[in-house]
């Protein structure tokens, strides 16, 4: 399985509820069975009176096991059945990002997890108590780590109910959402990769031939595109003696038929083994993942930010939260700089052309709907004026420079039509002012910004 494919499936055990409670459950009923067998062979009397080993007879220890597995299951039911409850209170103002973040929680999954296995554990202990077994067969091991295992459960309860109240916070949900987005943004963005030094008039030369002259490898199914393997299309390329041109990007819908990317020479696309491989190389899903689309995870801190703006919600406080975090990550996104998204093969000839996102790409999905959802409210206003100045510290080209400017006249072109108060309307210039000179320009005409 190569590295994509490997964690694509990694994503989607992570994600998966099931997955570390089976796990830790698995576990459970392995050390119950060995413990089974060590009290067949550890005689009673040499624990006999033993501090903390517990001692009884064999309805006591039918009593402990059972007990513990009945109080265990109700315990599950009823607190995960509020959590639940508070999610789903939750996600209307966070989004269904919320619920996912959630299931993908690791403390979450392992306090699942060690309720799972504590009630796995007893239920295999009461399994293996016969029916005649007499007061000297009380299995003590067994049934002392039963009462061990009930109290880490209790620790764990206290601590859940902790975990559970502040990851439902803004700053909580948010910092997660962020911390995913800039790990996937250095992974993509930052990593370091084999490009041959070529101009982008080189580049750009032979994409349009390829629009041109290149013949469409079509989708065999349909669904999210997750993820492509970009090793496995430059071997794919090599083996055929292509060149690709990717029309489709991560994060986008595809249906079966519709063309993927264009080969290059159009003459030795004629084989089924092509189209087997490309369709390999590219993982698709039901859902979107944030594997290699950071526009995702934008979006998420955009959906955060929209509803927290909106009148049945009406929290700036949240969207404030969600502009900081846009800056923080557009400002990384902006220090990477531009990526050619051209992939060679060992001998360094140019073997894929991704269809990637530029800088402007990502601002605008960062700013407009913030901007369009906020126009009414200064401080959102203000804070996106901050924003902007925070990731022009971070710019390397003008084009970049431009971008945040033009956001920033947006800004303040919205505010004059969105804020009622001509006091609001000044304290928004005068940020705007600000930025300006952040960004680089020392003065703005008087006609720039109508009042």
């Amino acid at each position: 399985m190569n590295s994509t494919r490997f964690a694509i499936v990694y994503d989607k055990l992570r994600g998966g509820y099931w997955f570390i409670p089976s796990v830790m459950t698995f576990v459970a009923l392995v050390v119950a069975l060995a413990l089974y067998q060590i009290d067949q062979y550890v005689p009673n009397d040499l624990l006999y009176n033993r501090l903390l080993i517990i001692q009884g007879s064999a309805d006591q220890a039918r009593n402990t096991l059972s007990g513990i597995a009945m109080t265990l299951v109700g315990v599950v039911g009823v607190v995960f059945s509020m959590t639940l409850v508070a999610l789903t209170l939750a996600s209307s103002t966070f989004g269904t990002f919320l619920l996912r973040a959630f299931l993908r929680d690791t403390t979450t999954q392992a306090v699942l997890g060690t309720y799972s296995a504590t009630i796995g554990y007893c239920l295999l202990q009461l399994l293996f108590l016969p029916h005649d077994m007499r007061d000297n067969m009380f299995p003590q091991i067994s049934v002392t780590f039963a009462v061990l295992l009930l109290m880490i459960d209790l620790a764990m309860l206290i601590y859940f109910f902790h975990h559970v109240s502040v990851s439902l916070q803004a700053s909580t949900v948010t910092a997660l959402v962020e911390r995913e987005l800039g790990y996937v943004i250095d992974n993509e963005l930052g990593a370091t990769r084999a490009d041959k030094a070529e101009s982008s008039e080189i580049i750009e030369t032979r994409r349009r031939r390829i629009q041109l002259e290149g013949r469409a490898v079509e989708a065999v199914g349909s669904g999210y595109i997750c993820a492509f393997d970009y090793a496995g299309l430059t071997q794919a390329a090599v083996r055929h003696g292509l060149v690709f041109l990717m029309t489709r990007k991560t994060g986008e819908f595809v249906c079966a038929g519709e063309p993927l990317m264009l080969a290059w020479p159009a003459d030795r696309t004629d084989t089924a083994s092509l189209a087997h491989e490309v369709n390999r190389a590219c993982v698709l899903g039901d859902t979107r993942t944030m594997l290699q689309d950071p526009l995702l995870g934008i979006s998420q801190l955009v959906v955060i930010a929209s509803r927290a703006l909106s009148p049945a919600v009406n929290d700036p406080s949240t969207a404030m939260l969600c502009i900081d975090r846009l800056g923080q990550a557009l400002g990384k996104i902006a220090a990477y700089g531009e990526r050619t998204g051209c992939h060679y093969d060992a001998a360094k000839e140019l073997r894929v052309i991704e269809r990637g996102n530029n800088f402007d790409v990502f601002a605008g999905a960062a700013f407009n709907p913030i901007r369009q959802y906020g126009r009414g409210t200064a401080e959102v206003l203000m804070r996106m004026l901050a924003a902007v100045r925070s990731v022009a510290l971070f710019c390397r080209t003008d084009a970049q420079r431009q971008v945040l400017l033009q956001h920033a006249r947006l800004i303040v072109t919205d505010s004059v039509t969105g804020l009622p108060s001509e006091y609001d309307r000044e304290r928004v210039k005068e940020a705007f002012e600000e930025t300006v000179q952040a960004i680089g320009r020392s003065a703005i005409p008087d006609n720039s910004v109508s009042t």
